[in-house]
């Protein structure tokens, strides 16, 4: 009986072990599930960012009142406004930034905004620097701003000499600026080659405008028509989006302090010491390049010239592209697949805004699709040329029906009896939208023959497309 008592009684302990186990084991299931509740984990998250944020004001305080009476003591070559100031002799512009809660991997427009941005869920970092005041800082650190892409106007290539920065997050060794940025496909850092100092524009009472317009880009990842800095290449926002993407060094933690330091490029002796250079290109008849008013010469040698600026003396040459009058219409649609492959080929070579008079070289590129009315979105004007010269404008008018996917189109002919002619009659019978011509002349049409009707149809038809029939 004895052994069955110990038994029951050894039982029964083992039995109350076990619950108590259970008990310390729900708790600590608890207190796990608890850690690992997102409502918990935000509340932590934002309780560490708050702390943060108090702290980076209180920092930002001390040092603007320190800043400024730096400043203070050398006015004439210190500057120093919230976040930001700039120092005349080391040339240097120093920014005081901190990070968003971009994590690495994440689709990145921007690397740098202003606080009003409301793009900060797609930038590295923010500041509460402006860029009125980021722009006076550069001035009085020698860097001059050139300015942002308009694509109204045919400048699709950001123009500025070249600036290079570091970041440094919560103390950490200084970065390359461009580091906290990767490819999406390869997941590497972008290379250090710098930044365009574009400048953004100037707005009323002295302001800049991407401190109230825009998406406040202070250092865009695309081209950007408002930013301050814009990438040193071809990026229109559409055709890079989702390309671009913070790196593994963005440390995906809102409000860590950073620190930026802008430098002008430091060029070598022997090389021209400013990187902008605008060069002139003319075409001639027989299809050769005349560079800066010298002799023609064949477009291989003229090409190879240009590469030279850009791989010996480390230029961004500028080009403006006109021509002569005697060129044949099918003569300027092959040059200009010639600039187009130069200008898209990597080689550095940027085409610039047309001289007044001349079309952007690009309306010799249109969709060869657009020759067929059903295959174009919308349905401008078309003015047509024949053998002889003689001009006929043509609008077509949509007519929707219930019982069709597709309009009918009311097609009309009007002949234009000189170029002075063609205002009016475009004022009457173009749509409102877009502000385009189709113009269509056979190969060997001269360009004298088309020029007057297209330079007084530039007014209020800018975008022109020319087809060679």
């Amino acid at each position: 009986m004895t052994f069955v008592r110990n038994s029951i009684r050894g039982f029964a302990v083992a039995i109350a072990f076990l619950s108590l186990r259970a008990v310390a084991d729900d708790g600590r299931r608890d207190a796990a599930a608890d850690a690992l509740d997102p409502a918990l984990l935000r509340a932590d998250y934002e309780k560490r960012v708050e702390g943060r944020k108090a702290a980076l004001r209180a920092l930002d305080a001390e040092r603007d009142a320190a800043e400024r009476a730096w400043a203070a003591e050398a006015p004439d070559s210190r500057f120093a406004a919230h976040c930001v100031k700039a120092d005349r002799e080391s040339g240097e512009v120093v920014l005081r930034a901190f990070t968003t809660e971009l994590t690495p991997g994440a689709i990145a427009e921007f690397v740098l905004v202003t606080l009003n941005s409301g793009h900060e869920y797609e930038a590295v970092f923010q500041t509460e620097a402006t860029a009125t005041d980021l722009e006076k800082a550069l001035g009085l650190a020698g860097m001059r701003p050139g300015r942002p892409v308009e694509q109204s106007k045919f400048r699709f290539w950001p123009r500025g000499e070249r600036v290079f920065a570091t970041a440094s997050v919560a103390g950490a060794a200084p970065l390359p600026l461009e580091s906290f940025m990767a490819d999406a496909n390869t997941r590497a850092p972008w290379p250090a080659s710098g930044f365009v100092h574009c400048g953004g524009a100037a707005g009323d009472g002295g302001t800049n405008k991407v401190d109230y317009a825009g998406p406040g880009s202070l250092v865009s990842s695309y081209n950007e028509p408002l930013t301050i800095f814009d990438v040193p290449r071809l990026a229109e926002q559409s055709d890079v989006y989702e390309s671009v993407v913070a790196s593994t060094n963005v440390p995906g933690e809102g409000w860590l302090p950073v620190e930026l330091v802008f430098r002008a490029e430091s060029r070598p002796a022997n090389l021209p010491q400013r990187r902008v250079r605008d060069v002139s290109l003319r075409v001639a008849a027989d299809g050769s390049f005349a560079l800066d008013g010298k002799a023609g010469a064949a477009p291989a040698d003229a090409v190879e010239k240009l590469r030279e600026m850009v791989s010996r003396d480390a230029l961004d040459p500028f080009i403006s592209v006109s021509w002569d009058d005697d060129c044949s219409i099918a003569g300027l649609r092959a040059s200009a697949q010639l600039l187009f492959l130069l200008e898209r080929s990597g080689t550095g070579v940027r085409v610039d805004a047309p001289p007044p008079g001349f079309p952007f070289y690009r309306a010799f590129l249109p969709p060869d699709e657009w020759r067929e009315r059903a295959s174009r979105y919308t349905q401008p004007c078309e003015l047509r040329f024949d053998e002889g010269g003689a001009a006929t404008l043509v609008a077509i008018r949509e007519v929707w029906t219930d019982d069709k996917l597709a309009p009918d189109l009311d097609v009309s002919e009007m002949p234009v009896p000189s170029a002075d002619a063609l205002p009016a009659l475009l004022a009457a019978h173009s749509p409102e939208t877009p502000k385009a011509l189709l113009v269509f002349a056979p190969g060997a049409t001269k360009w004298r023959v088309v020029a007057p009707f297209l330079e007084r149809a530039s007014a209020t038809h800018p975008l022109l497309q020319i087809f060679v029939e």
